[in-house]
């Protein structure tokens, strides 16, 4: 039996986390509200942490999404049924829930056309997440596989401007895809070197220790700042491997000891093992919020919302919500 690995959890808890953050302080505009000294106190370390690591939350999700980049027997029905299928389901809710009248036909076709590129709100991420499986799946060779990123790296440019307008988007666009694919293929390589990091002596763990907190302690002032896209696409992935590296060596053996620790831990583990449901579900509610102008009563003000995020998901992950994150293909076993 397969242990898993909690410190991958983690990381992607952590994206979930800032994606969630994100979108709640946009939805509210909380970066311009005026800060009160009572709001201080609860709102400037959420804004800090955002602003501060924000940039990274993709390169997490599509790194370690690469790293657990399998070729098995089932490969299409699970990346179907996991990925395409909520895909699907959610363009479609997410449809209905935004475009202002969903059945005329010229507004129907200028919300569902982008679709099938992949242009669909928050869900564009499942899209590309599952094209990047298809290259690791049609190229096997991995020398290939990187010499096919790069050439698409430096042609994003050129095919974002020949793509028509109204299949653009605010919100991602295809020079963004390229360097979610390098995130992806980084994720998909560094599983070779993992293993060795893992047996290194103590003192090689010292070290790497070390150098991994310098290089993450680097890698968010830089990023933090405003750089070209190149520069932030390294640093991002730097700062993946340094975090990694120092939940592994540290946070993992020093939780035992510290409650804090342990529990905030465990959280972001429970956050990464339903990270699906997480990264869904809490636009749907704050985009509901919105929609039904809830948020002008005092019950949906920022702080409940956010405590609502975090009662209701648990609750729909406990008393079921399959049925609209996963499609499980029946197999004929009659045979024998």
């Amino acid at each position: 039996m397969k242990t898993r690995l909690d410190q991958f959890d983690v990381l992607r808890g952590g994206a979930i986390l800032l994606v969630i953050l994100a979108h709640w302080i946009n939805f509210y505009q909380l970066y311009n509200i005026r800060i009160t000294n009572e709001l201080a106190f609860f709102l400037k370390p959420f804004l800090l942490i955002v602003s501060l690591l924000y940039p990274v939350r993709m390169a997490l999700l599509f790194f370690i999404s690469g790293y657990f980049c399998k070729i098995k027997n089932n490969f299409f029905e699970k990346k179907i049924s996991r990925i395409v299928y909520p895909y699907v389901i959610w363009s479609i809710i997410l449809f209905f829930l935004n475009a202002p009248n969903p059945f005329n036909h010229k507004i129907y076709w200028q919300y569902t056309l982008p679709l099938f590129f992949g242009f669909s709100p928050l869900v564009w991420y499942l899209y590309f997440l599952f094209v990047f499986y298809l290259l690791t799946y049609f190229i096997k060779n991995k020398v290939f596989l990187v010499i096919f990123s790069f050439i698409f790296v430096l042609s994003a440019p050129f095919v974002d401007s020949i793509i028509p307008q109204k299949f653009r988007t605010s919100f991602i666009s295809i020079v963004d895809v390229s360097y979610y694919l390098l995130y992806f293929l980084s994720g998909y390589l560094f599983k070779i070197l993992w293993s060795n990091i893992i047996n290194l002596t103590i003192i090689n763990k010292t070290l790497l220790l070390i150098v991994s907190f310098s290089f993450l302690i680097t890698g968010i002032v830089f990023i933090s700042r405003p750089t070209s896209v190149r520069f932030e696409s390294f640093f991002a992935i730097i700062i993946v491997i340094s975090s990694l590296i120092l939940i592994t060596t540290l946070w993992k053996n020093a939780k035992d000891n510290n409650k804090f620790l342990h529990c905030s831990y465990a959280l972001l583990c429970y956050i990464g093992n339903n990270s699906m449901r997480f990264y869904i579900l809490h636009y749907f509610i704050l985009n509901s919020i919105f929609i039904l102008g809830l948020n002008k009563l005092t019950i949906f003000n920022h702080f409940f919302c956010l405590c609502y995020i975090f009662i209701f998901i648990p609750l729909s992950i406990k008393y079921g919500s399959d049925i609209l994150f996963n499609f499980k293909f029946q197999v004929n076993n009659s045979s024998k």
